[in-house]
């Protein structure tokens, strides 16, 4: 699967429409006739062309009777693209065509690995991310000065002693420490305290 080409499930679906279409030598306008006739109002030649481009989100409603009006049922319509196309499925980063497929109609022949799989690859993916945001902090900057080591290095570190990034660890630690009220210079000591202590303890597995 290759990422960089990633699209929309919507610029998957809306050409395999087109191609269908095409096939029963169907006009847009016949597709959008179908529809209207159905109930959703408002249905035009522009819309389905929309929707072959890609320009036009579906709901579960719309694809049905799309489905019906080109006498075609969402398996077969499915079926005809490469399942190892990439989907980008919003915040959800980038999925394999066949896996949403298989989700879309039941096709269920080792879909669990194969959700277990996707599933390990996003959090890899998030974990790298928190790292290399974590390594752009100032404090990570110089314990990583300290210890003669990079800051990525540091952050990886954090994450596998804590679960979270240094300066969570430490601002959670000095919160337990002080005391209600503490002045500013207490909580500025105390993180001091702290830091140097989450150093001794990074410095045993940093390498």
């Amino acid at each position: 699967m290759d990422q960089t080409k990633a699209v929309p499930l919507r610029g998957i679906v809306g050409p395999l429409f087109r191609q269908r279409r095409e096939e029963l030598g169907l006009r847009l306008d016949d597709v959008a006739e179908y529809v209207r006739d159905a109930g959703m109002v408002g249905w035009n030649r522009t819309t389905v062309s929309a929707l072959e481009l890609g320009q036009r989100e579906l709901d579960l409603e719309e694809v049905w009777l799309v489905c019906a009006a080109m006498e075609i049922g969402l398996a077969e319509l499915l079926g005809r693209q490469a399942p190892d196309s990439a989907v980008s499925v919003g915040d959800a980063g980038t999925w394999d065509f066949g896996l949403i497929r298989e989700v879309l109609t039941g096709e269920r022949d080792g879909l669990a690995g194969r959700l277990a799989g996707v599933r390990e690859v996003q959090a890899k993916r998030q974990e790298e991310l928190d790292v290399e945001r974590d390594a752009g902090d100032k404090t990570v900057q110089r314990v990583a000065h300290q210890l003669g080591s990079d800051p990525v290095t540091v952050a990886k570190f954090a994450w596998a002693l804590w679960g979270r990034p240094l300066t969570r660890e430490r601002d959670l630690r000095v919160a337990q420490l002080a005391e209600a009220g503490a002045s500013p210079r207490t909580l500025q000591a105390l993180r001091g305290h702290v830091t140097r202590d989450l150093v001794k303890q990074l410095r045993g597995v940093v390498v």
